[in-house]
């Protein structure tokens, strides 16, 4: 369900530049292949570049944390049993994150699957999405006139939930993410990505 959003979301937010493409070359099909493929790129290359880095820094925030003794630190806190305190909050910790890597590993394939539906579909809404639209204009019991209010207000509303959220999410991770490098905190590319 989430690739069939994402389909139209990418779809809706890019199709104005489909509009151009298909413009200049006046082919439909090639129009919704080459912004298809610029989708691709767009997840694909910015992914494998972010996985590459989130991988190191991984690695990285792993030694720094096995290579500080946090006994000590635990120790100012709780003068008695601080020992099994640490031992336990590691055991813990170990358990998080072999549970979530292993449920990483396991959804894997699903994600690959959703992946590839959700390039088909943006490639076929990018070729009939207008005619899509057209099919569900007729369903609807509405006058005409309204059923257009209808679509110019949700076309406003959707562009502006879009945008919005696409550029407050770019803009807190890029400023989170040079306070985390001001700050010299570890891993500060990791810590942006979550964010």
């Amino acid at each position: 369900m989430s690739a069939i959003f994402a389909s139209f979301v990418l779809t809706f937010a890019l199709y104005p530049l489909y509009k151009l493409i298909n413009k200049r070359l006046k082919n439909k099909v090639i129009a919704a292949a080459i912004l298809t493929l610029i989708v691709l790129l767009l997840i694909i290359i910015p992914f494998a570049f972010s996985a590459n880095i989130v991988a190191k820094e991984s690695v990285t925030a792993y030694n720094y944390i096995r290579s500080r003794d946090f006994s000590l630190l635990i120790s100012q806190y709780f003068q008695d049993n601080s020992g099994d305190l640490l031992k336990t909050v590691i055991d813990r910790a170990s358990f998080f994150l072999v549970t979530i890597t292993s449920e990483f590993i396991l959804s894997l394939p699903s994600i690959i699957l959703s992946f590839f539906v959700m390039i088909f579909l943006t490639y076929y809404l990018f070729k009939d999405g207008e005619r899509f639209v057209e099919i569900i204009k007729k369903i609807l019991p509405l006058k005409s006139s309204t059923k257009d209010k209808l679509q110019n207000k949700f076309t406003k509303t959707t562009k502006a939930l879009i945008y919005g959220i696409l550029v407050t999410a770019i803009f807190q991770g890029i400023i989170a993410g040079i306070g985390y490098y001001i700050f010299g905190i570890s891993s500060p590319l990791l810590l942006a990505f979550v964010t």
